[in-house]
């Protein structure tokens, strides 16, 4: 089954958090990670899914108050980071370091990166990831390459009901995929994020180049549990 990223972002109260874990736990879906707040991390491990963590403190950081280590983060048996997600991006400099914490730390990294609208129309968007790719990962030493995932995810699309038309997001993935084999000699495995929803989220499911996916509002919603294991047949 195609991996699922559920991004809870800062929704939930405890007692939905609760109830939210058991429902998971009740009708587990396949090869899936979730990304609570990080408040919710020790209540939410479970054997049914692995943990991902919203947030890692950049190396220069890690003993700031308020901060989170990829230490702390690995001791609760998180498998993974989301590193420079649209609403909380960092400096360059930071997600680098964001980036060297995990893989140091055996971490898994989750690097997004986005476009904007701008970008999409004039159809440059291939290039402008690839730029980002080659700053964010200028310095990573080709033995971590495994433990990165690149998440594509529209500026434009964050929030909305309606994702990049799917015939597009493939010239996209298949232009990015041959910049990321001439200059890095490797392919990341590429997931799509951004107005997934009910409707349109099958065909995106089943199209053979996007490894993944990252689900925003549609996973907070523990009505909607039931209707993605339709959607995915698990």
């Amino acid at each position: 089954m195609k991996p699922l990223i559920f991004n809870l972002k800062m929704n939930h109260s405890l007692q939905e958090m609760i109830a939210y874990k058991k429902e998971l736990e009740k009708d587990s879906l396949a090869n899936l990670s979730i990304a609570p707040a990080t408040c919710y991390l020790p209540l939410m491990h479970s054997p049914h899914y692995d943990l991902i963590s919203q947030y890692v403190s950049p190396r220069e950081k890690n003993k700031v108050t308020g901060s989170t280590s990829a230490e702390a983060l690995k001791s609760l048996d998180v498998k993974g980071v989301l590193i420079n997600h649209f609403e909380s991006r960092t400096r360059p400099d930071e997600v680098e370091s964001q980036i060297k914490e995990c893989l140091e730390n055996n971490l898994k990294v989750y690097l997004i990166i986005t476009g904007t609208l701008e970008e999409y129309y004039y159809q440059y968007t291939s290039e402008v990831l690839m730029m980002h790719l080659q700053v964010f990962l200028k310095d990573v030493s080709p033995k971590y390459y495994s433990k990165i995932v690149v998440i594509y995810e529209p500026s434009f699309l964050i929030g909305e009901e309606k994702a990049l038309p799917i015939n597009e997001l493939n010239n996209i993935f298949k232009e990015l995929r041959l910049k990321m084999n001439d200059y890095f000699h490797y392919t990341f495995p590429l997931y799509y994020g951004g107005g997934l929803s009910r409707s349109n989220m099958k065909s995106y499911l089943e199209d053979e180049n996007i490894d993944g996916l990252l689900i925003g509002s549609f996973a907070n919603k523990i009505s909607n549990l039931c209707q993605l294991k339709e959607i995915r047949h698990d």
